[in-house]
């Protein structure tokens, strides 16, 4: 079962539809720009990190939201088409990137800045391969179980919030800059192997 059809999940999808969801379908915004916004906002997050961990957080939980409400006011209006879908998902990686750019940034001018940058670039090649070994997969095999691993898009937008958080409250320290840029980039290259192996199964 997925982040999104978990509990929390569900209770949090149900509160975007009760309170946002009603405004944007009277304002007759689309989704597309919704995603574009979204988009938009994460492109920003580095800026956000400039100038405190905490903005960037705040950006990338606005970002985050922006794309949580494209795919649901494309299935509640009946907008939802496959061009939407791989506009979504393209922004996404987009996003991701730009996420990941927010963290490097904390990195300047410290003087390990060239390893941090080679471990971000490692990061910026695992995060898309996980949703790329899906994508392809399931191309060549429509019916494949290919979503194993433990950083899914959900939980790995989930990790980096909590980890800019961490680092908002407790100071961006050498350490806690470290732990988790390797933990994030561990995990993700954990994953996208193991959907690899899962489909070679």
């Amino acid at each position: 079962m997925g982040l999104r059809e978990s509990s929390l999940g569900r209770r949090y999808y149900a509160w975007l539809d009760t309170l946002l969801l009603p405004g944007l379908t009277r304002l007759g915004i689309s989704p597309q720009a919704l995603s574009w916004t979204g988009m938009g906002v994460a492109l920003a997050v580095p800026l956000g990190f400039a100038l405190h961990p905490l903005a960037g957080l705040g950006l990338m939980l606005a970002s985050g939201l922006f794309d949580s409400l494209d795919g649901l006011l494309a299935r509640r209006t009946g907008r939802a088409t496959p061009a939407g879908a791989l506009l979504d998902s393209t922004l996404d990686r987009v996003s991701d990137t730009a996420y990941l750019l927010g963290f490097w940034v904390l990195f300047l001018g410290r003087a390990d800045l060239a390893p941090a940058s080679a471990v971000f670039l490692m990061a910026a090649t695992t995060t898309p391969l996980i949703s790329y070994v899906k994508a392809r997969a399931l191309t060549l095999a429509p019916d494949a179980h290919c979503a194993q691993g433990p950083m899914s898009r959900e939980v790995r937008v989930i990790f980096l919030l909590f980890w800019a958080l961490a680092l908002g409250v407790l100071g961006a320290s050498g350490t806690l800059l470290w732990v988790g840029l390797c933990v994030y980039t561990l995990l993700t290259l954990v994953t996208a192997l193991r959907r690899l192996r899962a489909f070679d199964r």
